[in-house]
């Protein structure tokens, strides 16, 4: 089985600290971000695909074609068109089977990887309580995914996408999607047209660390044990 790790954006919020390191290359507990998934990946996933673009010669300089038994493909963004556009210029490499999608500036944790890969579709959420912003999932009665909305949620009890799933190769078969007024198409919008024809099981998570500014990296730090 492979996995995907798209780590080519700039992170331009984490400031001064992605001037001259791509944001997945940050550390937290000692390890950086892609090492922290690397680590949590279970025996079974022997190819790894790493999406790289900003500083992209900084990530396959550190981590080279291996890490540990596991082996490396990188696929360079040559211009940044979204999550989207990262699996699929991926496709060659996913195609034949299916793979689990981790985004390369979050920290998972090892039990949500290991429970999601049990079912042919799946994906990871955080429950949260509003107001909050990003893919709100929403659940068909059977507790499958039904649609994945953007935007500022209001409530109690949200459903986060995290940006952690395990996808069917039948996702080739469904058109990119354009994030709600943006130019750049986004991946949760592609599976969730899938997650119209495939059950999508869905897993809260126990434990996800977004790192989107310095203030996350500090607090990260500290609930990791530094």
């Amino acid at each position: 089985m492979k996995a995907i790790i798209v780590a080519a954006g700039k992170g331009t919020r984490m400031k001064h600290l992605t001037e001259k390191v791509p944001k997945p290359m940050l550390v937290v507990a000692g390890k950086n971000l892609i090492e922290h998934k690397l680590d949590a990946l279970p025996f079974s996933i022997k190819n790894i695909v790493i999406t790289v673009g900003y500083l992209g010669e900084k990530i396959k300089e550190y981590f080279g074609d291996n890490y540990g038994d596991k082996s490396i493909t990188y696929i360079e963004e040559l211009t940044l068109q979204g999550t989207g556009y990262s699996v699929h210029v991926s496709r060659d490499h996913l195609k034949d089977e299916r793979f689990l999608y981790m985004m390369g500036d979050d920290i998972y944790h090892k039990d949500d990887i290991d429970e999601a890969l049990k079912y042919p579709w799946a994906m990871v959420v955080a429950r949260k309580n509003g107001p909050v912003s990003g893919g709100r999932v929403f659940l068909n009665d059977d507790g499958t995914v039904k649609n994945i909305v953007e935007g500022t949620h209001e409530g109690e009890e949200i459903l986060l996408n995290i940006g952690l799933f395990v996808v069917g190769k039948e996702i080739f078969n469904y058109e990119l999607s354009k994030l709600p007024g943006r130019s750049e198409y986004g991946f949760p919008q592609q599976f969730a047209q899938a997650a119209k024809d495939f059950p999508v099981k869905v897993i809260i998570s126990k434990g996800w660390h977004a790192l989107s500014s310095p203030e996350d990296l500090e607090r990260a730090n500290q609930t990791l044990g530094v």
